[in-house]
């Protein structure tokens, strides 16, 4: 996993979103401040990946999954997922591709997913009283499995994760944690961008199966 950190203007990504061919069914310029921000956040990371807008360009079937249009051989091949997080003038994006189903999330670390617990962990994967960044790693780690091998999932009945025994106190490498999709074993990587100048919360990224 790697990341950059790109530096624009509104202004300046305005011209890109006017002429844009990434999105080919979208209208990007119509869209607010912050949706242009997030297509050309992910615009820019499929760049760094090395795909040019003429080789990729993605498109979204019924339920918003994000498919990639095939403009050269092999292309089509591949599996595409995407994940944002958006904050004031600021976006993170994340994509992941493969040969095979891959998802991707990016989740903030908030006392709200408290609550979320309840509703889609199972008592092993946490509860209230769980450490924060558990909590925020297995949320993602699910998010990543459903759009992986959804939908039509249920997130207590068909997605598992086993957190470790003892929630590390600081993540500084990334963690991989097995979890299961209806029975169906993988193994998931979830890592963490602390809390900065740059991120005003603790964020959490997964992608997988590996």
């Amino acid at each position: 996993m790697e990341g950059v950190l790109i530096e624009m203007e509104d202004d300046e990504i305005t011209p890109w979103a006017q002429n844009q061919q990434r999105f080919p069914e979208r209208d990007v310029l119509a869209m607010t401040a912050e949706r242009r921000l997030e297509h050309f956040a992910v615009h820019q990371a499929l760049e760094l990946a090395g795909w040019k807008e003429a080789h990729l360009k993605v498109i979204h079937n019924d339920h918003g999954r994000p498919l990639i249009l095939k403009t050269e051989e092999g292309v089509a091949s591949l599996f595409l997922s995407i994940a944002h997080h958006s904050a004031p003038g600021k976006c993170f994006a994340l994509i992941a591709l493969s040969k095979h189903p891959v998802g991707c999330d990016i989740e903030v670390e908030r006392e709200s997913l408290r609550g979320v617990a309840t509703r889609v962990m199972n008592p092993e994967e946490g509860s209230v009283d769980s450490n924060l960044g558990q909590l925020c790693a297995v949320w993602c780690v699910k998010e990543a499995m459903f759009k992986a091998k959804g939908p039509g999932l249920d997130f207590r009945k068909d997605l598992s994760v086993t957190p470790p025994t003892l929630w590390p106190s600081v993540i500084n490498e990334p963690l991989v944690l097995r979890g299961s999709v209806r029975n169906e074993t993988g193994q998931w990587m979830v890592w963490s961008i602390p809390k900065s100048s740059l991120a005003m919360d603790s964020l959490w990224l997964s992608c997988g199966p590996l």
